[in-house]
């Protein structure tokens, strides 16, 4: 168990480089709503960059709105990260949150191929994807602290807060991504 992101980001890319991976190896770094997810990926991607080519790909971004979130892991499962695996590169549909709709489909990574997918977000480790993954981080958080790095980066999340925390708690209640993880952070504080 790592104290911090920034403790644990070189570490888990020495662990990583000490061993063979996949040709295109797939990463997740689950944890509930404002755990950190986000910043440990900047940081794990910035520490592989040296040794692998990497890309990211927000869980968020590729499913159907605020309600969608077990049926979408289901749908990258099924087709954008097995064809990642394969070939280093997918296409993925974009949710358009404002428009409440489907929007363009998206080359991950834009150009040529990736040799690591990190896929970052609520759910990236759940039952759904755990048979495809090489590897996962859980990142544990104080609710009160994760409300307010939400609330700071996007305004009040009243709206969706409930809703979203429920759909990730069903899905925790089927797998216990936190027991299953390769590595886990725990967040005590802002650092």
């Amino acid at each position: 168990m790592f104290a911090s992101s920034s403790q644990a980001a070189p570490l888990i890319a020495n662990a990583l480089g000490a061993t063979t991976l996949p040709r295109h190896a797939v990463l997740a770094i689950d944890g509930r709503t404002g755990s950190g997810k986000t910043t440990l990926a900047g940081q794990l991607a910035k520490e592989l960059a040296p040794k692998y080519s990497v890309c990211r790909v927000e869980v968020e971004r590729h499913i159907e709105g605020w309600a969608g979130l077990a049926s979408g892991l289901r749908d990258l499962a099924r087709g954008p990260i097995p064809q990642f695996r394969a070939a280093g590169a997918c296409e993925l549909p974009v949710w358009d949150w404002h428009a409440d709709a489907w929007g363009q489909v998206e080359r991950v990574p834009a150009q040529g191929i990736a040799s690591v997918m990190l896929l970052v977000g609520c759910g990236s480790s759940s039952r759904a994807l755990a048979p495809l993954l090489d590897g996962s981080i859980w990142l544990d958080a104080p609710r009160d602290l994760r409300k307010q790095r939400v609330t700071s980066r996007e305004g009040s999340p009243d709206s969706w807060w409930e809703m979203w925390e429920t759909q990730h708690t069903e899905l925790l209640e089927q797998w216990d991504s936190a027991s299953h993880a390769t590595w886990r952070v725990s967040e005590l504080s802002g650092s």
